[in-house]
């Protein structure tokens, strides 16, 4: 048998700790592993302080993330300090300066003969931590990382903008979809809109139903069904209406499932009722959200009966009975 090393057996222990009361020398095993220098080591001992809500540990846990900051070379795809600032985050430990140096860290290493910013995932939690705990003038910073050259960063700082709320970040939101050139960005922000301010953000949104990108009118029309607003079931529906391509039509009807008020699901079970068989295909795969809905079951299975045909039935059943 492999003897484990001192490394291993800390570890060990630290992750036996989990939903235990803590005993004098179970803290300061935890504080030593904190201030170790081993990147694996420091990320399970701030797991455990999370874990267990050892807000003491605040002060132990900031030091540890200035010395990796300082140091990055001993804490290779910032394992170390993203798991530092998830346990600082979650244990309320108010340190702006802390998050906001972590928002602006860079972190180039080797990656297949070339170099990759590893940080991209630490400036986004850092940027939560800022928004969580209402930084005067945190659109500031986030206006800063919606152009970061990662992706990762970018949709992470969109997220948090639209996180922040108010007229200020519907605003930016508006201005980034109209000026960001890729559609994963878009429709990031689209989402971000129908979150913060759906209701005034309706309109807006819809325009991009007319998208080039099909992905970004599929995100549009996506947001706009999880808004579960009446007006957007009503766009969506006179869309589907209107347009005349089997495959404009078909992305349109999860979103018009996830409207989820009874308006929608009439309109599906007329689809599966009157529509042509693939469109009714289409509209019950789309219900599958529904299945642990008892009523709304019940009345997709008397539609599927209604209309009586095999290739119905069959979709009804794929979609439907393995659950």
């Amino acid at each position: 048998m492999t003897k484990k090393t001192p490394v291993e057996d800390t570890l060990a222990a630290l992750r036996a700790l989990e939903g235990l009361p803590l005993a004098a020398e179970d803290e300061k095993r935890i504080r030593d592993a904190i201030a170790s220098r081993n990147r694996e080591l420091v990320a399970t001992a701030a797991r455990t302080a999370r874990e267990l809500s050892l807000e003491a540990f605040c002060g132990d846990l900031a030091r540890a993330f200035a010395y990796f900051l300082e140091n990055p070379a001993r804490d290779k795809g910032c394992i170390a300090k993203c798991a530092l600032v998830d346990a600082l985050d979650a244990l309320q430990c108010d340190d702006d300066d802390l998050y906001a140096a972590g928002l602006r860290h860079v972190q180039m290493e080797p990656v297949w003969g070339g170099k990759e910013d590893t940080a991209a995932a630490l400036r986004v939690k850092c940027a939560f931590a800022l928004v969580r705990r209402n930084v005067p003038g945190v659109l500031f910073p986030l206006a800063e990382l919606v152009n970061d050259p990662m992706p990762e960063a970018r949709r992470g700082a969109i997220r948090a903008v639209a996180h922040v709320g108010g007229q200020e970040a519907e605003l930016m939101l508006r201005v980034l979809a109209w000026r960001l050139p890729d559609p994963e960005d878009l429709s990031e922000c689209l989402n971000g809109l129908m979150e913060c301010q759906p209701e005034r953000s309706l309109p807006f949104v819809a325009r991009f139903l007319d998208h080039e990108h099909p992905a970004v009118a599929e995100s549009a029309a996506l947001a706009m069904g999880a808004s579960r607003q009446a007006e957007a079931f009503e766009v969506l529906r006179r869309r589907w209406e209107q347009t005349v391509s089997p495959g404009l039509r078909d992305m349109l009807l999860l979103p018009l499932a996830l409207i989820r008020n009874a308006a929608a699901l009439d309109f599906l079970l007329a689809v599966v009722r009157e529509g042509h068989a693939a469109a009714a295909e289409s509209a019950l795969e789309a219900m599958g959200i529904y299945r642990d809905d008892p009523v709304a079951r019940k009345a997709i299975g008397a539609a599927v009966r209604e209309r009586d045909e095999h290739r119905v039935r069959e979709a009804y059943d794929r979609v439907f009975e393995p659950y």
